[in-house]
């Protein structure tokens, strides 16, 4: 029982010192949004009323209302007791709670990066696995090669080069998304699995041959292990760590990087609301929304750091003794 209470210890040690390190970035990426947008130009609060409603009077009712009459010392500090209890506060331009707006939205981006995910590890892993196992020879090059100018592609790019082909001229699939008609998350969750199963691929034929040379192939070999012996017993499981957080990192950035595709596919996520709080200059919300994505990406993060501990103590006992 002991044997298990000590062998626990430096798991728990390393989930609790990942766990407080993300809460910091967490706070420091709070901090960075919450001045970042007060250093916006223009007034937030003659942003989101018509010329109509600017009299003197609406305006500083306005900005008692929201805060911004404060200073900005108690304004952060208040963001910040919010933010404590889960709050964002309420959007500038409607007036409804920031996290009513995104548990609205929060389905079609989590929809949308969850398929492109499930389809990029489809044949991102497999194809980075095959790369590994080519690696210099005759078919490695051009496919390298080929994948490194794929990635170099904006997503939104190909994303309005396919609504091109497929919507304006073949008529395939609605130009307009439409979250009720299943054609319209076709395109979006092929030109995003694309950019993302591309980057999976590479980064785990790096992580593959990052681990190579610690293997003694030539041993194994001359005891007669079979090659496909080899790489199911030896390679993949030790690339299993950091093929994991490959994935995270993919995944994170599907939650992070489909803000310009959403807008380019019409739909209705948390892209959308991110690019409406910039061009309103709505402080709560483009707070929340970042914060919500940022926290997303840290607890992904986190989750494949975890993940890699267990599955590797090396890591985890490494990190103790820093």
């Amino acid at each position: 029982m002991n044997n298990v209470r000590w062998s626990l210890w430096p798991l728990a040690r390393f989930m609790v010192r990942k766990g407080l390190r993300a809460a910091g970035l967490l706070a420091l990426v709070a901090t960075a949004v919450f001045f970042a947008g007060r250093g916006l130009p223009g007034d937030p609060v003659t942003a989101v009323l018509g010329p109509g409603l600017r009299d003197p009077a609406t305006v500083a009712a306005l900005r008692k209302a929201y805060d911004l009459d404060a200073p900005l010392p108690a304004q952060y500090k208040n963001f910040l007791l919010r933010l404590a209890h889960g709050q964002f506060g309420f959007s500038l331009e409607t007036g409804v709670p920031v996290g009513a707006e995104l548990a609205e939205r929060a389905p079609v981006t989590l929809t949308l990066a969850g398929s492109a995910f499930l389809v990029a590890c489809f044949f991102g892993l497999p194809v980075g696995a095959w790369l590994a196992f080519v690696g210099g020879r005759r078919a490695d090059a051009p496919v390298t090669v080929a994948l490194a100018a794929a990635q170099a592609v904006p997503v939104y790019i190909l994303g309005i080069g396919f609504l091109y082909v497929f919507s304006y001229r073949l008529n395939w699939f609605p130009v307009l998304g439409g979250q009720d008609d299943i054609r319209s998350w076709i395109l979006p969750v092929i030109t995003l699995s694309l950019s993302l199963g591309v980057y999976l691929a590479r980064l785990t034929r790096q992580s593959i041959l990052a681990l190579l040379p610690r293997i003694n192939l030539l041993a194994l070999h001359a005891f007669g292990v079979p090659g496909p012996r080899i790489w199911a017993r030896h390679i993949l499981p030790n690339a299993a760590p950091a093929v994991v957080t490959a994935m995270a990192i993919v995944l994170a950035y599907a939650l992070a990087g489909n803000i310009l595709l959403e807008a380019t596919f019409s739909l209705r996520g948390v892209g959308q609301l991110l690019a409406r709080a910039v061009l309103n200059r709505d402080y709560p919300l483009l707070q929340g929304v970042c914060v919500w994505i940022a926290a997303g990406f840290l607890l992904l993060n986190l989750a494949a750091e975890i993940v890699a501990g267990v599955a590797d103590p090396r890591l985890r006992e490494d990190h103790a003794r820093r």
